[in-house]
């Protein structure tokens, strides 16, 4: 590949799925805003951005009912792999998320492995839905 080909999907990468506007890419990349409004034409970045943005909310929205169907269910039946279920599904799309995930690992370490009572359980999930979701109970 050459270094045309390289700058030009580096911009349309940029364009299509960081955002950024063509005055904002050039300075970036090094490349003209004349040459990258040309680029963008010729390959319907406009289009490809869209498309990606619907991609994206979608994605998100299913994430989100998913996390809501899995929040719901954790509160009706209190099972612990429901409970980390929705914990690595939180971890997977807030990077925050992450260190509580590992915090609430280390507890369960911590409990020599043994198996949590109901209201560990509870407390476990109290937890998670106050830190993710702002819900206290």
């Amino acid at each position: 590949m050459g270094k045309t080909a390289a700058w030009y999907d580096e911009a349309q990468t940029l364009f299509v799925r960081e955002g950024l506007s063509l005055a904002e890419i050039s300075r970036q990349i090094g490349v003209s805003a004349t040459t990258l409004s040309k680029w963008k034409a010729k390959g319907d970045w406009e289009r490809l951005r869209k498309r990606y943005l619907e991609s994206e909310r979608h994605f998100s929205l299913m994430l989100q009912e998913l996390k809501y169907k899995l929040g719901k269910k954790a509160l009706e039946t209190l099972h612990i792999k429901t409970i980390y279920a929705l914990a690595y599904l939180i971890a997977s799309t807030k990077p925050y998320a992450q260190r509580e995930l590992k915090k609430i690992e280390k507890e369960e370490t911590d409990q020599d492995k043994r198996d949590l009572s109901p209201e560990e359980k509870q407390r476990l999930l109290d937890r998670i839905l106050e830190t993710e979701y702002g819900i206290k109970r």
